[in-house]
């Protein structure tokens, strides 16, 4: 039975975008149907009509809604001015950062939001969306990449390519989202195989 809703209440778009990166992230592009949505939700088919005209349009502001999403989780961990850090306080900073990162792919809309980006990254099957793309790399890049150099350099390191660090990470979040359809118990395993720990002791400890 169809939720009763307002249409013109914003509380309905935002709950007819959380349910997108939920079925698009678990199920992809071409199983969600306006029938799906309605039976996932119980929020009446009409309302995705009214909100966002139709199921591209639908799928690009969901989209657009992880874009945002990302960018403002990661904004709360972007350093003022690297080069003033001491070495402990650049270590420190990369913890936070990393941690901040797996906190995301197991939040609540982490894992089914970073497998439809990286979805839409490969096969760029809708080009609207490459901008929000490009808007997420742009900025979740440099943070990283930059912390990365800044404390290779201060432990006198630079050769180590900051880049593929990065690179490694980003892979790994690839990996993660892939279990979004994983039964329980291969969730939960790969959930406590001290994967976090392990990341930081090879960013931190492998090149001193």
């Amino acid at each position: 039975m169809a939720k009763q809703l307002n249409p013109k209440d914003n509380t309905t778009r935002q709950e007819l975008l959380k349910v997108g990166i939920e079925l698009f992230g678990k199920y992809g592009y071409r199983s969600v149907t306006t029938k799906s949505i309605n039976e996932y939700s119980g929020i009446s088919s009409a309302l995705v009509a009214y909100h966002f005209g139709n199921k591209e349009n639908y799928y690009h502001e969901v989209f657009k809604a992880i874009t945002d999403e990302l960018i403002s989780w990661f904004q709360v961990i972007t350093p003022t001015d690297l080069s003033a850090m001491s070495e402990l306080e650049l270590k420190q900073q990369i913890e936070r950062s990393v941690t901040h990162f797996f906190d995301w792919m197991f939040s609540e809309h982490g894992t089914c939001g970073t497998y439809i980006f990286f979805r839409e990254m490969v096969s760029q099957e809708h080009p609207q969306t490459q901008f929000e793309a490009s808007r997420a790399v742009a900025f979740i890049t440099p943070l990283f990449v930059n912390l990365f150099d800044a404390y290779y350099k201060k432990i006198n390191k630079p050769e180590v390519n900051a880049a593929f660090i990065w690179i490694m990470l980003v892979s790994l979040a690839q990996n993660i989202s892939l279990h979004v359809n994983a039964p329980e118990e291969a969730r939960q395993a790969f959930q406590h195989a001290e994967i976090q720990k392990n990341i930081l002791d090879l960013i931190l400890n492998k090149y001193k």
